[in-house]
């Protein structure tokens, strides 16, 4: 079936989100969402609220963390640590 994901593996999304130094702690799951639905962030709490999702050999994430406070690019540098522990995969960063 070309063109299409298989399911969504939330533990594996999980265990992902642990791997990468700005999570702490994964606390819940808060269910599946739309690809259209977007989250605004308007409180310091929504910051901590990050999407991952893995879809077969498909890992996807979306931290607030990544963010750049123009004293540093912390995306650049998880994706540096991330091509080191994964030396057989693509990692990209948009």
């Amino acid at each position: 079936m070309r063109g299409y994901l298989v399911a969504n593996d939330p533990v594996r999304a999980a265990a992902f989100a642990r791997s990468l130094d700005t999570i702490d702690e994964v606390i819940e799951d808060l269910g599946p969402r739309r690809q259209s639905d977007t989250l605004t962030v308007s409180t310091r709490a929504d910051l901590d609220v990050v999407q991952a999702g893995a879809w077969g050999n498909l890992i996807s994430v979306s931290d607030p963390a990544f963010v750049d406070d123009g004293n540093g690019m912390p995306l650049l540098a998880e994706a540096t640590r991330l091509r080191k522990r994964f030396q057989n995969f693509t990692v990209e960063t948009v």
